[in-house]
């Protein structure tokens, strides 16, 4: 799970989601692509799952960089 600058742009992600996956870290990125940021690159590969689930605030620039 992530966040684009919680602190100064986007907000914290809803505390709905966290709770369903209470124990899960979130990190803060600094850029809008997620792929960009090598720590959700080497969870994604780590984890080795084949389909990830991908939501955000703005599809154009949260989704369309990972999804494509």
């Amino acid at each position: 799970m992530t966040t684009v600058a919680e602190k100064s742009f986007s907000g914290p992600l809803f505390a709905e989601i966290k709770a369903v996956f209470p124990s899960h870290p979130v990190i803060d990125r600094t850029t809008m692509n997620t792929w960009e940021d090598p720590r959700i690159t080497d969870e994604v590969n780590r984890i080795g799952k084949s389909r990830l689930v991908i939501c955000g605030l703005w599809t154009s620039v949260c989704i369309v960089g990972p999804a494509l």
